[in-house]
């Protein structure tokens, strides 16, 4: 859940550099230490000098211009790519063993699985989950980590926020898939991934709905079809976010009972918060031609 010691040392070597140089251009921090190490330097006068670089990529391009450290090639490199960071609000919704997991809550926000640097997230903020944080994200190679510094919100969230913050992950999670790595753009495998754990949700679900076993094998292997040959292929699609334009393909190249199994799908979406009302007629309009 956190960097190895090799990795740290790269962290804090880049980081250290970047705010010096970056205090120095600004002048913000009167007394910033020539060699910093970690702990030497305040909470506070490091969140106003990582405001001032995150506010603009101009600090960060410049630093990686100049490189007055002379760090590294790997190193420089390392920083450039900073420019792909998530500055945001997050809720840390779990803690897993590769990493934490947090939601951004802004609009149309992912997930992503996030390291801790020296120790983990969970060793830094051990409070009740879920918790609200503002944090800055970044790449570093195939994992991401925060900037040293998370702020927390001091907020307690009642039991019907906390289901809403569950069924928003879920959703996330299923559509998008947590995201490990910020180089990475491509979301496709992990919405097949997405797709095979509502595949499942599902069946468990026509296990519960009174039907014979001959009607749930045909209802699933309709939409297994359905998911194949339609949501499968490029551009993938989720079907957490099932449109009525899918439907309408699928139901080209299906028999009449196939309409009766896609029925059976939107109900079950339905029922699982998975599917949007405004989407849900839009769906039901295809389904009555």
């Amino acid at each position: 859940m956190n960097l190895h010691p090799e990795e740290c040392d790269q962290f804090y070597r880049i980081w250290f550099s970047l705010l010096g140089y970056a205090n120095k251009r600004e002048g913000l921090i009167s007394n910033f230490p020539k060699t910093p190490l970690i702990g030497s330097i305040k909470q506070q006068d490091a969140g106003i000098i990582r405001n001032a670089i995150w506010s603009s990529d101009y600090l960060l391009s410049s630093f990686v211009s100049d490189n007055p450290d002379n760090l590294s090639i790997d190193d420089i490199r390392m920083a450039s790519s900073w420019e792909g960071r998530i500055n945001s609000r997050f809720m840390i919704i779990k803690h897993l063993k590769q990493h934490s997991i947090f939601m951004d809550v802004s609009e149309n926000g992912k997930v992503y699985g996030v390291k801790g640097i020296i120790s983990p997230i969970s060793a830094i903020l051990p409070f009740p989950l879920p918790i609200m944080v503002d944090a800055v994200l970044l790449p570093f190679g195939d994992k991401i980590i925060i900037d040293s510094l998370l702020i927390p919100h001091n907020v307690i969230f009642g039991q019907g926020i906390v289901n809403d913050i569950k069924v928003q992950f879920r959703r996330l999670e299923e559509s998008q898939g947590i995201i490990i790595n910020l180089n990475d753009n491509d979301p496709s495998p992990a919405i097949i991934k997405g797709n095979k754990k509502i595949l499942s949700e599902f069946q468990k679900w026509l296990g519960r709905q009174s039907l014979s076993l001959k009607m749930q094998h045909e209802h699933f292997s309709n939409i297994e079809i359905l998911v194949r040959d339609i949501l499968n292929v490029a551009p993938v699609q989720s079907l957490s976010q099932l449109s009525a334009e899918s439907v309408s393909r699928y139901l080209l190249l299906s028999s009449k009972t196939n309409k009766v199994s896609v029925k059976r799908l939107v109900k079950f979406l339905m029922d699982t918060d998975r599917l949007d009302f405004d989407e849900l007629s839009s769906i039901e309009n295809v389904l009555k031609k």
